[in-house]
């Protein structure tokens, strides 16, 4: 794990032994915040920047690097956020480190694929089922502790019954009602996303690689609207008034 590199990775350089023989687990330092910590103060473009990080984050350590890793928890927790910056960063545990402390907050956390609370086997599936479990924050607000999650059973049932039941105002952040009014097929897809994330069935979840070209494809779907706007926008000053006018008339 040592030669993991990765802009997106917080490295693990040493396994200490405490007191009474617990093992520490020692990281590069990263100067940030926890997600957890600023999820609030976010905005809509700096939330889509922290997933895709993630998401290349998994796909490197999934796939590309030699040999292949997991994170174990991927949650809110473990990912640091450059101030200023939008860099993401996540904390990296190799998934042989298999020692008491550990597999109790593995069990206990609500980032954890259900099937790894069954069978303690931590998978890239597993790890796929904590970033679908980020997405939703991102795009809801809400975290597996929320009360307004009521009578689900988690923070995935309330989402998977809202997604399908409910109009989006009901369970998009309030501090994104304002881009999502004018983007809802973007929030709308990566709710669709993080839903296919926390599937069920772990075979049916998508690989970090899809989970990169699909993100990626939805940001440039929407820099292309935004351009395409740009295009066909009236340049004058008349026109920009009857523009105006005619907002106004579709407003009242």
């Amino acid at each position: 794990m040592s030669k993991v590199r990765h802009r997106n990775i917080i490295n693990l350089c040493a396994i200490c032994k405490g007191e009474k023989g617990r093992l520490i687990l020692v990281h590069e330092h990263v100067e940030g915040k926890k997600l957890s910590d600023v999820m609030g103060e976010l905005s809509w473009e700096s939330r889509k920047k922290i997933a895709i990080g993630i998401a290349k984050a998994l796909h490197y350590l999934h796939g590309s690097c030699s040999p292949t890793g997991i994170v174990g928890n991927v949650s809110p927790h473990n990912v640091m956020v450059v101030e200023g910056k939008d860099e993401t960063h996540i904390k990296l545990i190799p998934p042989w480190i298999t020692f008491p402390d550990i597999n109790k907050r593995l069990v206990s956390s609500a980032y954890v694929a259900p099937e790894t609370k069954e069978t303690k086997e931590l998978t890239d599936s597993s790890d796929m089922y904590g970033f679908g479990l980020i997405l939703i924050e991102l795009v809801t607000g809400k975290t597996p502790v929320d009360a307004e999650i009521g009578l689900h059973e988690n923070l995935v049932y309330w989402a998977r019954y809202c997604y399908s039941d409910c109009h989006f105002e009901t369970w998009v952040d309030p501090l994104l009602k304002v881009h999502a009014l004018k983007n809802l097929n973007e929030i709308v897809e990566i709710m669709n996303l993080a839903l296919q994330c926390t599937a069920r069935d772990p075979a049916t979840r998508p690989y970090a690689w899809e989970v990169v070209k699909t993100l990626e494809s939805i940001r440039r779907s929407v820099r292309k609207d935004c351009l395409l706007l740009d295009v066909s926008s009236y340049s004058t000053d008349k026109c920009n008034t009857e523009c105006e006018g005619m907002s106004n008339i579709l407003l009242k």
